[in-house]
């Protein structure tokens, strides 16, 4: 068409003004990028290997920062990140999913402020490295709830040859019923206990552990015509748990003795020989 044909089209069409507003029919291609999270989504793989593959071409990516993960199997668990050459330690699993409070640990321990990811990026991110997560196993009696084992354990075992009724307990005491073989005791007595070992405790997940671990419930007794709730434990579970070192503790405590005595007989036949 020549360039008259076109200045006639343009001035007789009553919609040119709608035409010239549109602009080009190209699509924006603006939201159609993908980030590494996404690519190691549809790739199958995680983001550590996807940023590594583009860090040859000289792309760098945020995510590529956390490189590893280790999670430790006490009660309740906890983790350690590793963000560069730095291993971060989580004591709550709900912080690890939250990166402003990663955020926060990073400048706290890196001296540094985090690099900006947005919360889809960080799933992502936090899901890749669950897929090579590090799980490392400790002792029961050093978790949480460990320690508060030990100390209910410790409670119940301590003899108690003068408390012959509930009714002589001490405050801190624990009655041996001999007709159904059960450890009774006052609930406000043994957090009193556990606060004297500076253990902070929430009182519902600690009476779920003691249901759970001891087979401990709550029960109703009778004291000069009073009714008294307190609870029980079967004895026999409180001695045969796997945290109960008592006999243990016996044992070598005789051995030492032993040895004890017969080095103070050696020492004095040695002193008496040499006059």
């Amino acid at each position: 068409m020549s360039a008259y044909g076109i200045m006639f089209h343009h001035f007789h069409d009553e919609e040119h003004h709608k035409k010239m507003s549109k602009g080009t029919n190209a699509k924006n291609s603006k939201g159609n990028k993908l980030g590494m999270p996404t690519i190691a989504e549809i790739v199958g793989c995680s983001v550590q290997t996807i940023a590594k593959l583009f860090s040859w071409i000289g792309v760098a990516d945020s995510g590529s920062c956390f490189t590893a993960l280790k999670c430790y199997t006490t009660d309740p668990k906890y983790w350690q990140l590793k963000y560069k050459d730095t291993w971060i330690t989580i004591m709550d699993s709900s912080i690890l999913l939250s990166y402003s409070k990663i955020s926060i640990l990073i400048l706290e321990n890196c001296y540094e402020v985090a690099p900006v990811i947005t919360p889809k990026g960080w799933k992502e991110i936090v899901r890749g490295l669950l897929q090579n997560v590090q799980k490392i196993d400790t002792p029961y009696e050093a978790s949480y709830y460990g320690n508060i084992g030990i100390v209910f354990i410790d409670w119940c075992s301590r003899p108690n040859p003068d408390k012959v009724s509930i009714t002589e307990q001490y405050t801190d005491g624990v009655w041996h019923n001999s007709e159904d073989k059960c450890l009774y005791f006052r609930l406000e007595h043994f957090t009193h206990k556990l606060r004297s070992k500076q253990l902070s405790f929430e009182m519902r997940k600690m009476t779920h552990f003691l249901r759970e671990e001891f087979g401990a419930v709550p029960a109703k007794i009778t004291v000069t015509k009073k009714e008294v709730r307190v609870w029980k434990v079967p004895a026999e579970t409180v001695a045969n748990h796997q945290l109960n070192n008592k006999d243990v503790s016996k044992e070598s405590f005789k051995i030492a003795s032993e040895a004890v005595r017969k080095r103070m007989e050696a020492s004095f036949e040695k002193s008496r020989n040499a006059f």
